[in-house]
């Protein structure tokens, strides 16, 4: 495939074992083989720009189980290693994060202040940021410190953008 990354200004021709098709809100994502990484990876199929099909013949290997791939991911992304995600919601808050599953390994610690704290283990953080960031002061990043640190300089970039009237800062 003739594959573009997020943002990138060209394709990268990448050979992929195709494993899986999987759709996440919206988008159809391919998980497969990538020999250029020599590992399993994703691939939105919005990005593909180009596909040919090989007369090669692969098999998915018999302990690939996408249920089980996908069992510590937070969303699509993926990552080399597992990073424990806490979450600190406010007492307003809790009542929705208490209803749903957020992630399949997921606890739940009510305090006695009403607010409640999320752990989870998580592949990558990208969508963990994007999520916190969208309960606005009604979440805190608490662990890892990465997190925090992303979601500070995610919201220190917003509050910049804006001046002291509220008014959109121009550029």
């Amino acid at each position: 495939i003739s594959y573009r990354k997020p943002g990138g200004p060209v394709s990268t021709e990448r050979r992929v074992d195709p494993y899986h098709l999987a759709r996440y809100q919206g988008e159809w994502y391919l998980i497969g083989h990538c020999h250029k990484r020599g590992a399993i990876a994703t691939f939105a199929m919005s990005r593909i720009e180009t596909v040919l099909l090989l007369e090669a013949v692969f098999s998915v290997p018999a302990d690939f189980d996408h249920a089980r791939y996908a069992g510590a991911h937070f969303g699509i992304f993926s990552g080399e290693r597992e990073i424990l995600v806490k979450v600190r919601f406010a007492r307003e808050h809790a009542p929705y994060v208490l209803e749903r599953e957020w992630h399949p390994r997921q606890t739940v610690v009510q305090r006695k202040n009403g607010s409640v704290v999320l752990e989870f283990p998580a592949l990558h953080l990208y969508e963990v940021k994007r999520w916190v960031l969208s309960w606005g002061s009604g979440a805190k990043a608490l662990a890892p410190r990465e997190l925090v640190e992303a979601v500070q300089k995610e919201l220190a970039a917003a509050l910049a953008d804006y001046d002291r009237g509220g008014r959109r800062v121009k550029q």
